[in-house]
């Protein structure tokens, strides 16, 4: 006869369920990412805060070559100085200051009330009419001035320089303004006297405006810089 098989029992515990998943083995590399991350910031955290403190100690220690320091003194207050008062009068030609008139010519001008003028109409070498205004102090006219500080004033009916003597020997130092209009100012010295002339040319005339002083009188050339001041054209 023949012999049965015999079934062992199997444990329960080593029957495993069909079908049932096996859970999945967590990989450590996240972890260990941040971490490093962590580790990273900490480091260079920790190396600019080094740094900085390094450079407040150096700036905190530094000390200037002795050429670039500067010692500013303190300010020492002082009195106040007076002004230097000029007592020398200022000649103003407003008030008292005389107005001549050219009726002819359309010009006008003031000069000094202590001061006169003569009038003379003529013509040149060469048959050109002028006109020659002679301006002076009061005492000088005695009838005509003569070897005294003067200003004169010549309407010549030209506008050929070469026939003007002023032209000749002259040079001329600066370029002003008068009435309006563009002015030469030209000078000339001899062994008595000195000679400043302004010359310009308007409506085909020439203006020659002449002072002449024998020495460096301030008050003179003041007048005379006054009177070109006051010098205008009518214009009707």
């Amino acid at each position: 006869m023949g012999t049965k098989a015999q079934n062992n029992p199997i444990p329960e515990a080593q029957i495993a369920p069909q079908g049932a998943a096996q859970p999945p083995k967590q990989k450590p590399w996240p972890i260990i990412g941040l971490i490093v991350l962590v580790l990273l910031l900490l480091g260079t955290t920790s190396y600019f805060a080094y740094q900085n403190y390094q450079l407040k100690k150096k700036i905190s220690q530094y000390q200037p070559p002795p050429s670039l320091a500067v010692n500013i003194p303190t300010p020492v207050p002082t009195a106040s100085i007076p002004k230097t008062v000029d007592s020398k009068p200022t000649l103003e030609p407003i008030t008292d200051w005389k107005i001549y008139t050219n009726d002819k010519y359309n010009f006008t001008f003031k000069y000094p009330g202590d001061w006169e003028y003569q009038e003379n109409y003529s013509k040149t070498q060469n048959a050109i009419d002028y006109l020659q205004i002679t301006l002076a102090k009061s005492e000088y006219f005695n009838p005509i001035p003569k070897g005294n500080p003067l200003i004169t004033i010549t309407v010549t009916e030209t506008v050929d320089q070469d026939k003007l003597s002023v032209y000749q020997n002259t040079k001329v130092v600066k370029t002003i303004v008068i009435g309006g209009i563009t002015a030469e100012e030209r000078k000339h010295a001899t062994s008595t006297a000195d000679f400043k002339y302004v010359t310009f040319i308007n409506n085909g005339n020439t203006y020659e405006i002449e002072s002449q002083m024998h020495s460096q009188s301030t008050d003179h050339q003041e007048v005379f810089d006054q009177i070109l001041s006051t010098l205008n054209f009518r214009v009707f």
